[in-house]
């Protein structure tokens, strides 16, 4: 159980909000006891340092209890440590943050560059099958080319056999003889 001193209370008498431990989220209660005032006056004067003044707003709730104990007792002693704590609190919280949108950044990278690597496959891999289908169109060409020699050549044939058959080269091969 932490006690912390309040603004005055009726009375002229401080008033008193405690915080256990079960009851973190809830709002602290008010005491108006003289003497519960003066025990939690003596318990929050004694933190001065700040692994305990830590310790003490870590334990009763962190960052709204500081927040809170800070707003409403300016001139404490443990209110520099309250500062402090949520200065600090804000900085990890916003250097988590940046770790966190580097973490993305980086494996976002990453993905990126895995993508780069995939297209760079992608293109050498159209690359190589451009360079084949080039080299089956010069075959396909070449293989069209002596095709036709073949055919044109075929075509002598059948004409020179048919005169033959017609007569028509018979002074050929009288000269020939």
């Amino acid at each position: 159980m932490t006690v912390t001193a309040g603004s005055p209370a009726q009375a002229g008498e401080p008033a008193v909000f405690v915080q256990r431990g079960g009851n973190r989220g809830k709002k602290a209660t008010r005491l108006h006891s003289w003497r519960e005032t003066q025990i939690s006056l003596s318990v929050a004067e004694v933190c001065v340092d700040k692994e305990t003044a830590y310790k003490d707003i870590t334990d009763n709730g962190g960052e709204p209890y500081a927040r809170f104990f800070a707003g409403q007792n300016p001139n404490h002693p443990l209110t520099p440590f309250c500062h402090r704590y949520l200065f600090e609190k804000d900085l990890e919280a916003r250097t988590a943050k940046r770790e966190e949108e580097r973490g993305f950044a980086l494996k976002s990278l990453a993905q990126m560059e895995s993508s780069s690597h995939v297209a760079q496959a992608a293109a050498s891999a159209s690359r190589d099958a451009a360079a084949a289908a080039h080299t089956s169109a010069l075959a396909a060409r070449r293989s069209a080319f002596w095709t036709m020699i073949a055919a044109i050549a075929s075509a002598l044939g059948v004409l020179v056999n048919a005169a033959l058959n017609l007569g028509w080269l018979d002074w050929a091969t009288h000269i020939a003889r």
